[in-house]
């Protein structure tokens, strides 16, 4: 935020890059499959010579300079803002609605354990089994959202640590001739 000053908070503006970052972080592992991440990189190494050809130019030409100095100054009132409004978040403590948990029936429940051998579908533990939603909602409750994880793999595919694209692919390695409805 820009106050009459023309200086920058900045908190919020930490708050707002933090946010940024992390968002672009979940992209990358969530979106971007592993094949295409070089990609992202390629993007990244683009973007980081633009800035060098920029601050370059800034110091030769006094105009240019100016116009750069105030789009930067916009940037980070925007960033700011962003920040801003992540703390006014965190502080009402508001969270997303949670959506309604349907109950996983017994039957399918013994499916899932049989399909994935009564191990975790991640790292073939026996313990402390789990069973997860791909797609994070607790009421689709179709064999094809669900995989069994043990409870440390449960908690990263929660948190996003694990990507839905690898979940999806656990679970259709999953499938076997017998357990057609499992695939696709």
């Amino acid at each position: 935020m820009v106050d009459s000053g023309d200086k920058i908070q900045f908190i919020p503006l930490i708050v707002g890059l933090i946010a940024i970052i992390f968002l672009g972080y979940i992209v990358k592992i969530l979106i971007v499959p592993p094949e295409y991440q070089v990609y992202l990189y390629i993007f990244s190494g683009l973007i980081v010579i633009g800035i060098g050809i920029m601050i370059y130019f800034c110091i030769k030409n006094l105009e240019f300079r100016e116009k750069t100095l105030s789009v930067i100054k916009k940037l980070l009132a925007g960033i700011s803002k962003i920040g801003l409004d992540v703390l006014k978040n965190m502080k009402k403590g508001e969270r997303k609605g949670k959506k309604t948990r349907v109950p996983t029936s017994p039957a399918l429940k013994n499916k899932v354990y049989y399909v994935a051998g009564g191990k975790c579908q991640e790292c073939g533990k026996k313990g402390n089994l789990k069973i997860h939603h791909i797609d994070e909602n607790p009421s689709n409750n179709n064999i094809t959202n669900l995989v069994l994880l043990c409870g440390n793999h449960h908690d990263d595919a929660d948190k996003g640590v694990i990507p839905k694209w690898r979940l999806k692919n656990i679970r259709d390695k999953q499938a076997t001739p017998d357990h057609t409805s499992y695939a696709k």
